[in-house]
């Protein structure tokens, strides 16, 4: 940012559980941020891997790193539980912080990482959420994680203006959590970005150590948020398009169906479950749009 003009306080909350092999990694590429956090909060919940050494070292080392520790929510859970965790360290947020971010623990970030998404929220106030793109390591290349669009700000790189936050009542406790963030975002009439120009390695596969496969929690995710039976099948579909399994499809749809005839709690209420339903079907339809007009040239 030039001298003069506002900066940003980014107050950034890692969940940790036995990530020793990448810790360090993700702690040092945001310590070398052209724009410097202004807290970062490490919640170890129960590793065993030596984790919370490191935990220690740098938080001596630094004296904007903090952290916290807990047996409560250990393990790879998808959910409630990395929710929980989240909750746990915000405990300890200093309450002047701007942009509220929710890291995972194996990435890597560009050195301009932050300083960009300060230019962004600084230069539009309705900026809600903003994040870049998350990348994986296949056959020795990094290519984008192609689970989600690329306008979608992913659950490893949330950053949410303070007001925003509040205003969507914060993370909600629910399998999903990481959508139905962005379409609250919006429902709030908050704008969400993402940025091509900045490319987040992910050292980790999304859900390799989850107990819930993938598809089973999409499916439970698509019930929570009202998606209702065809707006589920056809979300189904899409994504097992994109990983080219109709197994995966399968999958995704029953656990929506056990979801449905269990009678599981909502993640949002009926109005914004209205609103959710009109989006995505507004979106899905302008994505079919697009992929003719690629597919035929027109």
């Amino acid at each position: 940012m030039e001298k003069g003009k506002p900066s940003i306080k980014f107050c950034i909350i890692v969940p940790v559980y036995n990530e020793a092999k990448h810790l360090s990694r993700m702690l040092d590429s945001l310590l070398s941020q052209s724009v410097k956090p202004f807290q970062i909060i490490l919640v170890d919940d129960g590793s065993t891997d030596g984790s919370d050494q490191i935990i220690a070292r740098y938080c001596k080392e630094n004296s904007f790193i903090s952290s916290i520790h807990t047996q409560d929510f250990s393990g790879h859970l998808p959910g409630e539980k990395i929710v929980r965790a989240f909750y746990l360290g915000k405990t300890l947020a200093n309450s002047s912080y701007d942009v509220l971010c929710k890291f995972d623990a194996d990435l890597f970030f560009p050195e301009n990482y932050l300083e960009t998404l300060q230019e962004a929220f600084v230069s539009d106030p309705k900026l809600g959420m903003a994040s870049g793109l998350v990348f994986v390591n296949k056959q020795e290349n990094w290519v984008f994680e192609n689970i989600a669009d690329k306008n979608h700000v992913r659950g490893p790189v949330k950053a949410y203006r303070k007001a925003c936050f509040d205003d969507i009542g914060g993370i909600r406790e629910t399998i999903g959590w990481d959508t139905v963030d962005v379409l609250l975002s919006h429902y709030y009439n908050w704008k969400v970005k993402t940025f091509e120009s900045l490319p987040v390695r992910q050292y980790k596969f999304t859900g390799q150590n989850y107990t819930v496969s993938r598809a089973k929690k999409a499916g439970i995710g698509f019930y929570k948020m009202r998606y209702g039976f065809v707006l589920s099948l056809l979300s189904s579909l899409k994504l097992a398009y994109n990983q080219k399994s109709i197994v995966y499809f399968f999958q995704c749809i029953s656990a929506f169906v056990r979801a449905f005839f269990s009678g599981e709690s909502y993640a949002v209420n009926a109005k914004e479950g209205v609103f959710i339903r009109k989006y995505r079907y507004k979106h899905l339809q302008k994505n079919l749009v697009q992929k003719f007009k690629t597919n035929t040239g027109i």
